[in-house]
Formats: structure tokens, C-alpha cells, sequence
């Protein structure tokens, strides 16, 4: 998997609720990453406007969208339809 494809799903995941954390929508969307792919990605999505109030804890990387964040995550949704 690429890793535009791996950020695009993780864009989806957060807009579905698919876990608590990045690792659990990793494992829930079948995404195979490390912490620091992880912690790369997410500052790809900080950096582009798409995700805000990240928070790292222990194996546990947080976030939430923006509202372009969301416009963005549903785009890909509406296309993958």
C-alpha cells in the first residue's frame, strides 16, 4: 500500500469513527504502519490542515479532524462509493 493510499485512509477512518486511537484504525481498515510511519503521517495531515489537537500517549496516537479535514474525508468517501 502507498502511502497516499495510507493516509487516505486514515482520513476515512477518522471520519467514520473507525477506533479510539490511529493504531485502531490501522488494525480496524487492515493498514499495516509503525509509530513512526504513524507520527509521520500525522504530521503530513497537521501540516496540510486536515487534522488538529494531537495527542500522543503511550501506543497511542489521537486526533481529530478539521472541518477541511472532513470535507476532504468525505470526498474520498463519496468516491470509493
Amino acid at each position: 500500500m502507498t502511502r497516499e493510499q495510507k493516509i487516505q485512509k486514515f482520513l476515512m477512518g477518522l471520519c467514520l469513527n473507525a477506533g479510539e486511537s490511529m493504531e485502531d484504525i490501522a488494525k480496524h481498515l487492515g493498514v499495516s504502519s509503525n509509530s513512526a510511519e504513524i507520527k509521520e503521517i500525522m504530521h503530513y495531515l497537521e501540516q496540510e490542515g486536515f487534522i488538529k489537537n494531537t495527542r500522543v500517549e503511550y501506543k497511542s496516537t489521537k486526533t481529530s479532524l478539521t472541518k477541511k479535514g472532513d470535507r476532504q474525508a468525505s470526498s474520498l468517501l463519496e468516491v470509493s462509493n
